[in-house]
């Protein structure tokens, strides 16, 4: 996210106005990013839960010793 630094000069009078302006283009534009991040972060978690870890219990229902480690350390991560 570059930031035109020459909209900061001031060479007459207070440059506030065009502070507060890019503030808030800042703000909305990390805004929209932090949303977009969380609704994936919601989207990956629900995956992780619906799709993997029930294919996971399978395999360790039949003795298969990696995904019953996947599944505790996923479990680990899931609650933290």
């Amino acid at each position: 996210m570059p930031t035109n630094f020459q909209r900061l000069e001031c060479s007459t009078g207070c440059c506030l106005d065009k502070v507060k302006h890019l503030a808030e283009q800042i703000f909305h534009t990390q805004d929209d990013a932090y949303n977009n991040l969380a609704a994936e972060n919601i989207e990956l978690g629900n995956f992780v839960v619906d799709d993997v870890l029930p294919y996971l219990e399978a395999r360790a229902v039949s003795g298969d010793y990696a995904a019953q480690d996947l599944i505790i350390s996923i479990n680990h991560v899931l609650r933290a």
